[in-house]
C-alpha cells in the first residue's frame, strides 16, 4: 500500500515537471518558427490545409507533419497514464531498464566533449561551429538524465540504489551551453569530470541492483 502511494506520488511530481518542461520547449519551438505554432500554415511545406486533429495539435493534410503544443501534452499524459497503470513488477522492470538506458546515453555523449567544434573557411574567414557531435551528445544528455528521473519516480527501491550511489534524481540537468558555438568549449570542459562521475555512479547503481554492467 505504501509502495503504491509512493509511486503514485511521484509520479504527479513527475506530471508537474512534465509539464513545466512541454511549457519551456514550446517557449522555443514558438521562436523557432517563422510562422507561430497552431496557425494554418504548415511550417513543414508551407500549405494551409490543417486539421485540428486535438487542441492545439495540428495535422498538414498534405505532407502529414504534425504541429502545436497539444502533440507534446497529449503524449506526455498518455505516457504518464500508462505509468500510473504499471504493477509494482511492472514498474520494477521498467525502471531497471532506464537505468540500463540512462547509463548507455551518458557513456556515448562522453567522446563528444572532448571536441565540441571545428572550424572551418580558409584563414580569412575562419569560424567555429558545432560539431554534428556534440549536438547529439546533448540530446543523449537529455535522454539519460530524463530516464534516471523517471527510473526514481516509479521505483523506490531504484531511486534509493541511484541516490545512495551520489546521482541527484530530482531534476534534469540544463545543457544549452552545448547548443551555443560562444559555449560549448566551456560547457563541455566543465560537464565532462561530472559526467564521467554520474556513469561511474550509475554503474555502481546497477550492480547494487542486479543489473549487468
Amino acid at each position: 500500500m505504501e509502495e503504491g502511494l509512493f509511486r503514485m506520488i511521484a509520479i504527479l511530481v513527475l506530471a508537474g515537471i512534465s509539464m513545466a518542461f512541454t511549457a519551456s520547449r514550446t517557449a522555443s519551438y514558438r521562436r523557432a518558427l517563422a510562422e507561430p505554432v497552431g496557425t494554418e500554415t504548415c511550417v513543414a511545406c508551407g500549405e494551409s490545409d490543417m486539421l485540428e486533429s486535438h487542441p492545439d495539435a495540428w495535422t498538414c493534410t498534405s505532407c502529414g507533419y504534425e504541429q502545436g503544443p497539444g502533440w507534446d501534452r497529449m503524449r506526455r499524459e498518455r505516457h504518464i497514464e500508462r505509468l500510473a497503470s504499471m504493477s509494482p513488477e511492472e514498474a520494477r522492470a521498467h525502471a531497471l531498464r532506464l537505468v540500463g538506458d540512462a547509463r548507455l546515453s551518458l557513456r556515448s555523449a562522453l567522446p563528444a566533449l572532448d571536441r565540441p567544434i571545428v572550424w572551418e573557411g580558409d584563414h580569412r574567414n575562419r569560424h567555429p561551429e558545432l560539431t554534428s557531435e556534440i549536438l547529439e551528445a546533448g540530446q543523449n544528455l537529455t535522454r539519460g538524465f530524463e530516464a534516471i528521473r523517471e527510473a526514481a519516480s516509479v521505483d523506490p527501491e531504484v531511486g534509493a540504489a541511484l541516490r545512495e550511489s551520489g546521482i541527484q534524481t530530482g531534476s534534469v540537468p540544463d545543457f544549452s551551453l552545448l547548443y551555443d558555438v560562444e559555449t560549448a568549449e566551456l560547457g563541455a570542459n566543465t560537464l565532462r569530470p561530472h559526467l564521467a562521475a554520474v556513469v561511474d555512479q550509475l554503474a555502481s547503481a546497477s550492480r547494487t541492483l542486479g543489473i549487468e554492467v
